[in-house]
């Protein structure tokens, strides 16, 4: 059992792990605190998109598995430009844990139009 993550729905096998972020659209600091609880980012946590850049790819490397998939049932933030900032991050993460040999998947259900 995953004592990191609390509140996901989730599949783990030995080496992966799918988390369902189930979360409605939310404007940047709700969902910033979202994040912060969910991941437990640090202390130092300052709520804002660089914080989020530095704390999430440690919080997603804590897992200990070789593939990681967040799902995103519906696209998490209400102001398309947050999105866009969300999803150069994740970008960014999704290197960083590459480079450790970590492959980290995103996918949205319901991906926006034109998008």
């Amino acid at each position: 059992m995953i004592k990191h993550i609390h509140d996901f729905p989730s599949f783990e096998t030995a080496d992966s792990i799918t988390l369902i972020m189930s979360v409605r659209p939310l404007e940047k600091e709700p969902f910033l605190r979202f994040l912060a609880g969910k991941f437990r980012f640090p202390d130092y946590f300052g709520h804002n998109w660089d914080s989020v850049n530095d704390c999430l790819a440690p919080a997603l490397t804590a897992l200990k598995k070789k593939n990681v998939t967040l799902i995103f049932p519906v696209i998490p933030l209400e102001i398309p430009r947050q999105w866009k900032t969300f999803r150069d991050i994740l970008a960014q993460t999704r290197d960083e844990l590459a480079a450790l040999g970590i492959t980290l998947t995103v996918a949205l259900v319901d991906p926006p139009k034109g998008d």
